[in-house]
């Protein structure tokens, strides 16, 4: 270590009382998020589905794939164990719960490491910071998917290899070896991501032989217990994931890696378009009727990812009134994330430099046989294993960029490695002082308290931000238009107008600025009850920014019509189901209270507004 001791001492007493009020600022937050559905996000009826799967008929969840499928199943059976307790109206709260001890489990792991390689408080003070509220990782620690569970068992083996005693003596050096194993075949059961993990613990197992940590026996040993035995599971799981018709992602060899859906080109370097990051799009963000952030190689892969890391770029840790699948996002917020973007960029080059260092420097070490180091090359080559099984990839499937390949979500281990390495990096260089130290700790709390001012999701009166960049061109030609957001229909475009009702559903109208502040439209559509309602008579709330809530009561098919008063530009109407209270029913995923349809708006001189898709 380069680290003076001058620098070591200063901030050694307020480390822990802050690294302690960090976590529980932290929890706050990720408690917080639980009761505004921070939980719903990418293929979240996908994943309600598996649990149900998994709850239901464990045994054949374990041992079989459905078509489809893209995870093993651990991560289910886990949330399918807490559906089978839990009451049916709050398991899903209960599972979001379960993902929050394990992401804050994973967040220990992470600062068990920052302590082994940073020497400064101030700098391991800085890093855990960065790290507890960078929103890629908070949110998709929480989000009800597999990467929950597969981001803190990574963190888990590689603080485990760090601790790690190769002269063990061999009754303990067994034991460790075994526990690696274990965790490893846990990993195969969460994601085949795991399967790079292995890989790379066969090449850390020859790197402790060469440079003479280990004797020959001892590696074989350790080539057995840790590679080939996880190795053997994961061979099994994938043969029977691709017998059974689990996701093949349709990877292909395109005939000139130039046309790749992500070719080399976007994945190395920058594109002219990378600009538009700059302005914190959301991941459906639309200009001139395409998902502009998913057009082939219209973007670099660095640039959509830093975007990705530093913005809700789902909208999952929004208030969404729809619970739409994409979520909505308010203006303020938006214009806070523009924020985090540009200034993150310092963040991103930071690391993209440590990351390209330290690859070089610890590889050369270990292959000098040198010792001084090593910790860095594990961080580098289990990190670089993960990120590099994405990356490599990613020219060969069609459709890199739509079907959002390119999440951090999918890299999610090996980025948070990385920001851990950028700050080893500072704590290296030559010109450190506490002063330089201080300024970090300060540059990186003024970063994490803007992630942190648009990841505390509450109720808001302001305007929604607008994703399609067109729409105002649609409502200048038809006077107004209109799109239903209902969270049952995220998957699938609606084209009939017939839409499932659960407990909200939103009627986004957009009005032509044509010189008059307010008009008066008159919105109508029939309604029936739906399975999910049991009650001889159900109860509808529909408001309005400028109108006052009006509830309809009905027991069989029934016809509304309200006059609602539009501003020029966005007006958001909400629809709730009052009574009976939502509630999901076993045999009934989607919550269908209601089912909503002929949906119309007109003015008063006889206009309708066309009905478009979100």
């Amino acid at each position: 270590m380069i680290t003076s001791p001058g620098v070591e001492r200063t901030g050694s007493r307020l480390e822990w009382p802050y690294v302690i009020a960090a976590f529980a600022t932290h929890l706050v937050f990720q408690i917080h998020a639980v009761f505004y559905n921070g939980f719903w996000s990418q293929d979240f009826s996908k994943h309600k589905f598996y649990i149900r799967m998994a709850s239901e008929i464990p045994w054949q969840f374990f041992m079989h794939y459905s078509p489809g499928r893209t995870n093993p199943p651990l991560y289910h059976l886990l949330a399918g164990l807490i559906r089978s307790f839990a009451d049916t109206a709050h398991y899903l709260t209960d599972i979001a719960f379960m993902n929050v001890v394990f992401g804050f489990a994973g967040f220990c792991f992470a600062y068990g490491i920052i302590r082994r390689l940073i020497a400064s408080p101030l700098l391991r003070m800085a890093a855990i910071t960065l790290i507890l509220f960078l929103p890629f990782a908070m949110i998709h620690a929480e989000v009800v998917a597999s990467d929950a569970l597969s981001t803190p068992l990574f963190l888990f083996l590689l603080w485990f290899i760090f601790r790690f005693d190769p002269r063990a003596p061999i009754g303990r050096f067994v034991l460790s070896a075994i526990v690696l194993s274990l965790g490893l075949i846990a990993g195969i059961f969460t994601k085949f991501m795991f399967a790079s993990f292995i890989l790379a613990s066969g090449v850390w197992a020859l790197a402790l032989w060469w440079t003479r940590q280990i004797n020959g026996k001892r590696l074989a040993l350790l080539l057995i217990v840790i590679t080939a035995i996880p190795a053997i599971q994961a061979y099994r799981e994938s043969v029977l994931y691709q017998t059974e018709g689990g996701y093949t992602y349709n990877a292909t060899i395109p005939s000139t890696l130039s046309e790749a859906s992500m070719n080399p080109r976007s994945i190395v370097w920058l594109r002219e378009a990378d600009v538009d990051v700059l302005s914190a799009p959301s991941y459906n963000w639309r200009v001139n009727r395409f998902y502009d952030l998913l057009l082939d190689n219209k973007h670099s892969f660095p640039a959509i990812v830093h975007l990705a890391m530093f913005t809700d770029i789902l909208n999952s840790y929004q208030y969404d009134p729809y619970d739409y699948y994409f979520g909505q996002r308010g203006k303020m917020n938006h214009q806070r994330m523009q924020i985090a973007v540009r200034s993150g960029v310092l963040f991103s080059v930071l690391m993209v430099i440590a990351v390209i260092v330290w690859f070089f420097r610890s590889s050369i070490g270990v292959i000098r046989r040198q010792t001084g180091e090593f910790r860095m090359f594990e961080v580098m080559l289990f990190c670089l294993a993960w990120f590099m099984n994405i990356v490599l990839s990613l020219p060969f499937i069609p459709g890199a960029y739509y079907e959002g390949y390119w999440t951090p979500r999918l890299m999610a281990p090996a980025l948070i490695g990385f920001f851990i390495v950028a700050f080893v990096l500072l704590d290296q260089v030559r010109w450190q002082s506490p002063r330089t130290h201080a300024a970090v700790l300060a540059l990186v709390l003024a970063q994490s308290v803007v992630h942190a001012s648009f990841l505390w999701p509450h109720p808001s009166e302001q305007r929604l931000y607008e994703n399609d960049s067109g729409i105002w061109l649609d409502a200048y030609t038809k006077g107004a238009v209109f799109r239903v957001y209902n969270w049952q229909d995220s998957f699938t475009p609606n084209y009939d107008g017939v839409y499932w009702f659960g407990p909200t559903m939103g009627i986004a109208v957009d009005r032509a600025e044509n010189g008059t502040d307010v008009e008066n439209w008159n919105l109508s559509f029939k309604v029936r009850k739906g399975p999910s309602t049991l009650a001889p008579r159900a109860v509808l709330q529909i408001s309005a920014p400028d109108a006052p809530p009006c509830q309809f009561e009905f027991e069989k098919d029934a016809e509304f019509q309200m006059d609602i008063p539009l501003k020029q530009g966005r007006n958001d109407i909400r629809l709730d189901f009052i009574s009976p209270a939502p509630v999901e029913r076993p045999d009934d995923l989607l919550i269908a209270m209601a089912q909503i349809w002929d949906i119309k708006l007109t003015s008063k001189d006889g206009r309708q507004a066309p009905r478009i898709l979100p």
